[in-house]
């Protein structure tokens, strides 16, 4: 097979007098380190910041439910919206009537908070009146 027949799919502007076909390089970028990021609790909280559960993903981590508390800002929580406090990220998630607030050492991303969100949608159809607030009897 002659060398010609070899590189039949270059085009003539691949070409170099006498140097037969030069291979087109395409140059990417080096890979981007990305953040770490430490899942270490959520809390499920009802319409009103009161805790409904609490799920503990690190049993290391100090970080406790007076502490979200403490940094609600006044005006409240927004979803997707997170709250820094020292080296841990509070990210809340409202789906339907329910807040999870996810507890972080480092930022999530908008690609991890898009996942996030899906999948705690997806656990509150799985956990459903587990995580409900029971009705008031009268007495």
């Amino acid at each position: 097979m002659a060398s010609r027949d070899v590189f039949r799919g270059f085009d003539r502007a691949d070409r170099i007098t006498g140097l037969g076909a030069v291979p087109k390089i395409t140059l990417t970028s080096a890979p981007r380190p990305v953040p770490r990021i430490d899942y270490e609790r959520i809390f499920v909280l009802d319409g009103n910041n009161r805790m409904l559960s609490e799920f503990v993903l690190n049993d290391e981590c100090p970080t406790e439910f007076d502490d979200l508390s403490r940094s609600i800002p006044p005006d409240g929580l927004e979803h997707g919206k997170s709250i820094f406090r020292e080296e841990y990220v509070f990210t809340p998630f409202r789906v339907d009537d329910l807040k999870f607030v996810i507890v972080t050492r480092g930022t999530p991303g908008i690609r991890e908070r898009g996942f996030i969100g899906s999948l705690l949608a997806a656990a509150k159809i799985h956990l459903g009146s587990f995580l409900e607030p029971s009705p008031s009897r009268p007495e």
